[in-house]
């Protein structure tokens, strides 16, 4: 799927949903989205889809750096995302990617 035709409802129609990574020294990490919201600068705009952020959790077992990932989804397909690590909690490890679309 094309990242530049992506919008904040691709995403939020997916939350719960499964994407899994692969890792160069093991299994497949699999991260569950938990949430897609627009960011408040976009809230100003006409495009609502112009800026917004994903979150995704991923087991406390296996932690992730900050990087690009290519992430697949059974209906997204491949999606290289750049994902920083946020939060962590009992449940697991949150990261966030976020996408601004520069108007020309």
């Amino acid at each position: 799927m094309d990242l530049s035709n992506l919008n904040v409802e691709d995403f939020s129609a997916r939350i719960g949903d499964e994407f899994r990574i692969a890792v160069n020294d093991g299994d497949p990490v699999t991260l569950v989205l938990t949430a897609a919201e627009v960011q408040a600068a976009a809230e100003t705009t006409d495009r609502t889809d112009s800026a917004f952020s994903v979150v995704f959790r991923g087991p406390l077992n296996s932690p992730l750096p900050q990087q690009i990932f290519e992430m697949e989804h059974p209906e997204m397909g491949t999606l290289p995302l750049f994902i920083v690590p946020v939060q962590q909690d009992e449940q697991g490890i949150y990261y966030e990617a976020i996408f601004t679309r520069l108007e020309a």
